[in-house]
Parts: structure tokens; C-alpha cells; sequence
């Protein structure tokens, strides 16, 4: 997934002294998480998802999403697309939250925030920057090639000019 600064010492995200990440390893991770299309279904419903019984739970459970940016909520960005966020007395209030406009594809990782409203603030704004000052390309093989690289195609965002 490309996330070298990341030890999980648990699966709960919950704090423990041998558990860290940074933001870009955040953002690898979820942009994993973003291009399987399965997960992208379940994280961007606007009120909840059920899951049936399984071979280790006899009932359905359902579950509220929490990210305050999907539609319907009171933080909502019409670009979003889902996220997850979170909260420790260690890292404060965290969200990593990916948005799509004119097919481009931003995402946004936010630690330590002092209390929930800003985070989704200071994500919106970081996003409308975002979209206001990139747009997407696609590079030519032949531009790949010069520079090593054995793909055909790559997608890159650059500066509008």
C-alpha cells in the first residue's frame, strides 16, 4: 500500500506506546481502501449499513457512520465521498475523508485537531484547495519511459497554470 512509517499495535486504532502512522501513510492506506469498490459502497452509505450473520455472529448488526461530511449530516461536503473518524486523548480528533469532483480524486488526513467541528473545517477547506489549485492529467507512455518507469499510462495532478 506504500505506508513505511506505520506500526499498528492493535486493530482498534485505540492508543497504545508501540502504536504510530503519520498522514501520507494514512492517506496510502486509504487510498487502498478507496479503489476496492466493495468498501467504497459500505463507507460512503448516508445513515447505516447492516451486516447479516456470519459464521462467528448468529445476528445482523447494523452500524451508524460517523463522518459529519456525507449527506445528510450537519458538516456535509458534497464532494465527499466517505472517511473515518476517530479520537484519542493522544492523538485528538482525527479524520482521513476522500472526495471526488470533475474525476479527480483528493484525500485528506487531519490528526490532532482540538475539537470534532475543525476537523471537518479544516478538511473542507484543504479540499476546495485542493480542486481550486490542481487538475488531473494523464502522462504519456512515452514521457514514462524517458524517466524508467514500465508503465503505459499514469494519472498525475499538477498545478493549474
Amino acid at each position: 500500500l506504500g505506508a513505511v512509517n506505520t506500526h499498528f499495535a492493535n486493530a482498534s486504532g485505540l492508543y497504545d506506546p508501540n502504536h504510530y502512522t503519520t498522514a501520507y501513510d494514512m492517506a496510502m492506506i486509504a487510498r487502498g481502501c478507496y479503489n476496492n469498490s466493495t468498501f467504497v459502497n459500505i463507507d460512503s452509505t448516508e445513515d447505516t449499513y447492516t451486516i447479516g450473520p456470519t459464521n462467528l455472529t448468529g445476528e445482523s448488526r447494523t452500524f451508524r457512520h460517523r463522518h459529519q461530511m456525507l449527506k445528510g449530516r450537519p458538516m456535509y461536503y458534497e464532494y465527499c465521498k466517505g472517511g473515518k473518524a476517530g479520537f484519542t486523548d493522544q492523538s485528538g480528533f482525527t479524520l482521513v475523508t476522500f472526495a471526488e469532483k470533475n474525476d479527480m480524486r483528493l484525500i485528506c488526513v487531519v490528526f490532532n485537531c482540538s475539537d470534532s467541528n475543525i476537523r471537518f473545517t479544516d478538511t473542507r477547506t484543504l479540499f476546495d484547495w485542493g480542486f481550486d489549485n490542481f487538475k488531473k492529467i494523464t502522462a504519456s507512455s512515452d514521457f514514462l519511459l524517458f524517466f524508467g518507469f514500465k508503465l503505459l499510462s499514469v494519472c498525475c495532478i499538477q498545478p493549474l497554470s
